[in-house]
């Protein structure tokens, strides 16, 4: 018999299984797995990506961020690590808006779209962010004497840059 393939590195093979794992739902097994895989090739982007996934679906988010900041000190244009890292830190942002700490998560908001211009959630964030933000606060400026402290017209130009990224 031919081979046509050679078989797959040890590596590769670990990351399929963890892989394979994460679909199944098995957390710990799947970190494991991809571990190995990136202690046996460091270098390899595609072993870091995926186990970045898992630890950030495995609630450590911290690690998983360093592991997309290895790829991106590997491949400063990888697609895959920039999107993860930004749903990464994007994700940390909806603490600080779901306990109502609307002027912290609203610059970050801000700050975030400098830095990662085409992400949806990122956007989508900010709008929320603007939006939900109802204190009125002093402003001599104003002919009432107060204003609100967010834009409500800045909300409503972020929501469809939010849907251009990503239109249902």
């Amino acid at each position: 018999p031919r081979i046509d393939r050679m078989p797959p590195a040890l590596d590769e093979a670990l990351d399929i299984l963890g892989m394979c794992r994460r679909g199944k739902g098995q957390e710990k097994e799947a970190i494991e797995y991809l571990r190995r895989a990136v202690a046996l090739e460091p270098g390899d982007v595609s072993h870091l990506n995926n186990y970045g996934v898992v630890l950030a679906e495995g609630g450590m988010l911290p690690e998983a961020r360093k592991q997309w900041q290895r790829v991106l000190e590997i491949d400063p244009r990888n697609a895959t690590a920039k999107a993860n890292l930004a749903q990464a830190v994007a994700s940390e942002q909806w603490v600080p808006l779901s306990r109502g700490d609307f002027a912290d998560a609203c610059g970050t908001w801000t700050r975030l779209t400098d830095a990662y211009p085409y992400d949806f959630v990122v956007w989508y964030g900010l709008a929320q962010c603007l939006d939900n933000d109802r204190l009125v606060v002093r402003d001599s400026r104003s002919p009432t004497g107060w204003r609100f402290r967010r834009s409500f017209h800045r909300a409503r130009a972020a929501y469809p840059q939010a849907y251009a990224l990503a239109p249902s």
